[in-house]
């Protein structure tokens, strides 16, 4: 419904970002299902910043509850390493407490060392961490990021349509 006297593009630029230009950390979990939460915590294992409500979870899970924690007043004492990081953290579905670490270009299988040992000892494999090294500077990973940048920037035009539109429109 427009107001008498006021632009649409007033009304867009008085709208909250809700992004993460709002505040120096997003809570990467929930980053990752499209939520901007500020990050009140940091997680050294995974290398992750974490809201409240992810930082509590984090220390209730039999996964992540040994991992070293820091409050949003201890962040910046601690060094953060880069998201470059030749460190792999993901852990392998079948065996739960082994790292996933190698790639099987056969079988296109990612997998941790006993998998490899017992299922793959024939095939080609890779160890992701040297697979990796310069990925950052490659030119598909500048388009890939420049590409989820802009759809990140129409999902926002979306949202802000949706709101001028009083929200009665799925996604």
């Amino acid at each position: 419904m427009a107001v008498s006297g006021r632009k649409v593009s007033d009304f867009r630029g008085s709208v909250s970002k809700s992004s993460a230009e709002d505040f120096d950390h997003s809570c990467e979990p929930c980053l990752a299902i499209g939520q901007y939460v500020e990050a009140h915590g940091f997680c050294v294992d995974y290398q992750e910043y974490l809201c409240n409500t992810c930082f509590a979870y984090h220390q209730r899970t039999k996964a992540s509850k040994h991992h070293q924690l820091l409050d949003k007043g201890n962040i910046d004492k601690h060094t953060i390493h880069s998201k470059s990081s030749t460190v792999c953290t993901e852990k392998c579905p079948i065996h739960k407490n082994e790292l996933i670490k190698f790639f099987c270009t056969n079988h296109e299988f990612l997998g941790c060392t006993d998998c490899i040992t017992l299922n793959h000892r024939t095939c080609k494999i890779d160890f992701i961490p040297d697979k990796c090294v310069g990925i950052g500077d490659s030119n598909e990973y500048r388009e890939t990021m420049r590409e989820l940048d802009r759809k990140m920037k129409d999902m926002d035009t979306l949202i802000k349509k949706a709101a001028l539109q009083g929200g009665g429109f799925l996604l």
